[in-house]
C-alpha cells in the first residue's frame, strides 16, 4: 500500500533484509535515562506512594504499580522523563495526552476548559495515529474522544471511576473464611463490621476511625529550638514583615512621599528610589513613632507602636511545620528521606514566580505577643535568566547553582511569610545537569471554599434578587440555562456543569 516507506524492509549489500526501527523505538541507553528520572524522583508527603520502588533498572522495566501510581506516572512524571528520550514530534502529542488526562481528572472543572480539551483531543489522536502502528488504536483508545462529554454530563471523574469500588470489593474479599460459601462469609463479616462500627462511636477513650487525628494537623511542629538571631537576620525578618503587612501600608506610603519630596526624581530612577525606601523605612518608622507623645501613640494602636521597636532577638526554630494542611520541611532535615517537602514557590503580582528550597523555619515574636512564621529559602535567580528557563515543551526549569538573596548581605530578602508560599517539588534529570523541573502541587485535606462566608440571610437575599420580578413582585421560575450548578458533596470540590 506504500504506507510509511521509512519502515519498509531494506535489502543490504550482504543480501540480508534489514527492518528499520520505528521513530518511537528507544535504545537501551534512552530507556535507562528515562527510568533513572523516575527512580530518583521524590514527591511530597501524601502526594503518592513511592513510585521509585517500582522501577527495575537492571531489567529496564516498571512493575508493581497501583492505580494511583499509574495516574501520577501518566499525568506528571512520564512527560518529564520522556524529554530527551524520543524525537520532538513523538513527545509533543504524548505530553498533550498527559495534559488531557490531567485536565479531566482535576478537582475543579470549568466549561471553557472542557470545550478546549474536547476540541483538542481529536488532533492529538490523529498525531498519534501517524506515529504508532494501527494495532495500538483499539476501541479503548477511541473512547478518549467521549470522555469530555461524560464529564459535562456527570461531573468530575472522582464521582464515577471504579477505584473506590475496587478498593471496597477488595475489603469485602478479606471477610471470606470459607471459600465454599463466600457469600455467607462476606455477609457475616459485613454484619460484624457494622456492629463494631456502631460500638466504636461510643468509645471516647480509645482511638477509632471516628476520632483519629488528621494526617497533617495545622501548626504541627517537630522539635522546637530557641535561637538568637544575628543582626542581619533580625533586620531582614523585621523589614519583610513591615513591608508585607497591610497595617503599615499608610506609613510606607508616607515615607515614600517624603523621599520623593527630598530628592530630585530627575536624577534618581524609580528603582533607586524603591531601594532607598526599603533600606531606610525601618529606622524612619521607629524614629517616627518614638517622637510622638503618648496621646499620638495611643491613636496609632498598641500593635503599631510595638512593631516599630522590632521583634525579640530570641526566636523559635523548627525542622518541619504544617501550614494549611501542607507539610514543609527544611532541606537538611530531609536528607535520607524518601519524600520531598522543601520546595516552595511564591507568585508576585507584577513579576515572575519565585522558586526556592526551604532552609530555615523560624517563628519571631514582637513585644505585643504577635507571632509570625517565616521561611528562609535559597531562591533561584529568576530575574536575570540564570536560574530559570522554559524548555521547548513548556516545562519550567530551575537552577539552584545561581542563587539570589542568599541572606549574606543586609539588603537581601531571603525570608517569606509561611502564608504566602505554595508547595512544589523538583524532578532532577541527569541529562540536564544542575537543572530541575518544577511540578506544582495542591494540599489533599484543604478545600478552597472562597474568601467570603455567605450566611442564610445573605443567601435568601441573593435568591430574591436573582429570581424575583421586582416590577410586579411575582416570583418567576429561573431558566435552567441561567443556573450555575455546584456540587460539594465529595472532597469539598466545586464544579460547573451546564
Amino acid at each position: 500500500m506504500g504506507l510509511r516507506p521509512q519502515l519498509h524492509p531494506v535489502i543490504t549489500a550482504a543480501n540480508k533484509t534489514y527492518l528499520p526501527s520505528a521513530i518511537f523505538t528507544m535504545s537501551n541507553k534512552e530507556k535507562e535515562d528515562l527510568l533513572k528520572v523516575i527512580k530518583n524522583v521524590k514527591v511530597p508527603d501524601g502526594y503518592s506512594s513511592n513510585v521509585s520502588r517500582c522501577v527495575k533498572l537492571e531489567h529496564r522495566t516498571i512493575v508493581g504499580m497501583k492505580s494511583h501510581d499509574s495516574h501520577i506516572l501518566m499525568q506528571q512524571l512520564l512527560p518529564i522523563a520522556l524529554r530527551g528520550s524520543l524525537p520532538k514530534k513523538v513527545i509533543e502529542p504524548l505530553i498533550e495526552l498527559s495534559g488531557f488526562f490531567r485536565g479531566i481528572c482535576s478537582k475543579t472543572m470549568r466549561l471553557e476548559d472542557l470545550d478546549r480539551l474536547e476540541s483538542r483531543i481529536p488532533n492529538i489522536l490523529c498525531q498519534l495515529e501517524m506515529i504508532f502502528p494501527p494495532s495500538f488504536f483499539t476501541v479503548m483508545v477511541h473512547l478518549v474522544i467521549h470522555l469530555v462529554a461524560e464529564c459535562k454530563l456527570g461531573g468530575p471523574v472522582h464521582y464515577r471511576w471504579m477505584y473506590p469500588v475496587e478498593r471496597y470489593l477488595h475489603r469485602l474479599k478479606f471477610h471470606v473464611r470459607n471459600k465454599a460459601a463466600p457469600e455467607g462469609s462476606i455477609a457475616e463479616g459485613y454484619l460484624l463490621e457494622e456492629l463494631l462500627t456502631f460500638c466504636s462511636r461510643y468509645l471516647e477513650s480509645a482511638q477509632t476511625v471516628f476520632n483519629r487525628p488528621s494526617r497533617n494537623p495545622d501548626d504541627s511542629k517537630g522539635k522546637v529550638l530557641d535561637v538568637r538571631l544575628d543582626f542581619t537576620a533580625w533586620t531582614q525578618a523585621h523589614r519583610y514583615i513591615l513591608f508585607n503587612s497591610d497595617d503599615f501600608t499608610p506609613f510606607r506610603m508616607m515615607h515614600l512621599e517624603i523621599l520623593r519630596n527630598t530628592i530630585d526624581e530627575r536624577h534618581v530612577s524609580n528603582e533607586e528610589l524603591q531601594k532607598r525606601h526599603q533600606d531606610q523605612f525601618c529606622n524612619w518608622f521607629q524614629d517616627y513613632v518614638m517622637k510622638m507623645d503618648d496621646n499620638e501613640r495611643s491613636e496609632l494602636g498598641h500593635k503599631v507602636v510595638m512593631h516599630s521597636k522590632g521583634p525579640l532577638q530570641v526566636a523559635k526554630e523548627f525542622n518541619r511545620i504544617v501550614i494549611n494542611g501542607t507539610k514543609y520541611r527544611t532541606r537538611n532535615y530531609e536528607n535520607g528521606k524518601k519524600t520531598q517537602n522543601c520546595g516552595v514557590s511564591v507568585c508576585t503580582e507584577d513579576g515572575p514566580a519565585w522558586y526556592g528550597q526551604l532552609t530555615r523555619i523560624i517563628e519571631i515574636m514582637y513585644y505585643d505577643g504577635s507571632r509570625y512564621v517565616l521561611f528562609k529559602c535559597d531562591w533561584a535567580d529568576v530575574t536575570r535568566g540564570k536560574g530559570f528557563k522554559e524548555d521547548e515543551f513548556g516545562f519550567s526549569l530551575v537552577n539552584f547553582s545561581h542563587l539570589v538573596h542568599t541572606g549574606n548581605r543586609i539588603t537581601d530578602d531571603p525570608f517569606v511569610l509561611s502564608s504566602q508560599v505554595s508547595q512544589v517539588y523538583y524532578v532532577a534529570d541527569e541529562r540536564c545537569p544542575n537543572w530541575v523541573v518544577v511540578v506544582k502541587t495542591k494540599p489533599r485535606d484543604v478545600y478552597d471554599t472562597g474568601e467570603e462566608e455567605v450566611t442564610d440571610d445573605d443567601d435568601d437575599e441573593y435568591l430574591v434578587n436573582e429570581y424575583c420580578n421586582t416590577s410586579n413582585d411575582e416570583a418567576i421560575e429561573p431558566a435552567i440555562d441561567d443556573v450555575v450548578w455546584t456540587r460539594n458533596d465529595i472532597d469539598g470540590l466545586t464544579i460547573e456543569t451546564p
